[in-house]
């Protein structure tokens, strides 16, 4: 990318609110993502997942946590930047529908999608002007922000972490762990 990487969306607009729709696997990515959005500065996040503790993560990571209902809706609402990190395609659809006009819809697990294809609302993504980022994250050129969070108290990662292991043990802690596995080397 000329110039370096794209502006973040909360960088381009912070203060905002946001939507991040959870769930995916383990679902540590999408806790993380609110966390981050809660820590830097968006006025408010929802956080949507199914399971109790991931919503209690991110309740304390200082996002409000919202219990996925059944049946799932078209859309959560309008919200100004939103992120899909469910590897479910109609959760997809949802994050994307709920991204207000102008706004942007990150989705953290593009390749996870287990359909052939994933269809996308594109005919009101095109009428709204919504922004779709994926792919891997250029992680390299936000670490230093994301340490900064860490040092001064406003993102505490270790609130994900659900189990510790040893770096020779990890193999045979990994069927057993839920939501982020750390491994240790001493």
């Amino acid at each position: 990318m000329p110039g370096g990487p794209s502006p973040l969306p909360l960088e381009e607009r912070p203060g905002t609110e946001v939507l991040v729709i959870g769930g995916a696997g383990p679902g540590s990515i999408g806790v993380y993502a609110a966390g981050i959005a809660a820590s830097p500065g968006a006025s408010h996040v929802d956080y949507v997942d199914s399971d109790p503790g991931r919503l209690d993560m991110a309740e304390r990571l200082g996002a409000t946590p919202v219990r996925r209902p059944d049946p799932y809706p078209k859309r959560f609402g309008s919200y100004p930047i939103t992120v899909d990190a469910s590897a479910n395609a109609d959760r997809l659809a949802c994050a994307l529908r709920s991204t207000e006009p102008e706004g942007t819809c990150t989705c953290t697990n593009i390749g996870i999608y287990f359909a052939p294809e994933t269809p996308l609302p594109l005919l009101e993504m095109y009428t709204r002007g919504v922004t779709f980022r994926t792919g891997r994250v250029n992680a390299r050129s936000v670490i230093p922000e994301a340490l900064g969070l860490v040092a001064d108290g406003r993102f505490q990662p270790q609130i994900v972490t659900t189990a510790v292991g040893e770096w020779d043990d990890v193999a045979e802690a990994l069927p057993d762990y839920r939501i982020k596995l750390v491994a240790r080397r001493t």
